[in-house]
């Protein structure tokens, strides 16, 4: 039996890709930052904008950093997804929707807080 990548719509595949977004909004949640960079494949391929100032590109380890900064003054907060849609592609899955958070947010002395999401398995949000 041949495989189509294309119309193929590998559900194990969609369900383990959900269970590690679960994973990953759970790590969030938690503020498990080093969990959260479990989650990542960092190297040099890895690249990421921020809607937060500096627009630049940023590497891993920039990413990270500033990951766990931004969230240092959120508290109580609430993440997920609507209209979550996974499609895989044999080894490649893309997973798409909007992100909608809200949190409570101490602006001393870590500053403001902008939303952001970044994922390995091709999230936009």
């Amino acid at each position: 039996m041949d495989t189509d990548i294309v119309a193929d719509t590998f559900e194990s595949s969609q369900e383990a890709v959900a269970a590690r977004i679960e994973e990953i909004l759970d790590a969030v949640i938690g503020k498990d930052f080093d969990r959260l960079a479990s989650y990542h494949l960092d190297g040099p391929k890895f690249t990421k904008f921020d809607d937060a100032e500096p627009l630049d590109r940023q590497d891993a380890e920039t990413s990270a950093r500033r990951e766990a900064e931004q969230f240092a003054a959120v508290e109580d907060l609430h993440v997920g997804f609507d209209g979550l849609r996974i499609d895989v592609f044999g080894p490649v899955a893309i997973a798409t929707g909007v992100f909608v958070w809200d949190c409570t947010v101490d602006l001393s002395p870590a500053g403001p807080v902008r939303p952001w999401c970044s994922w390995s398995t091709g999230v936009s949000g």
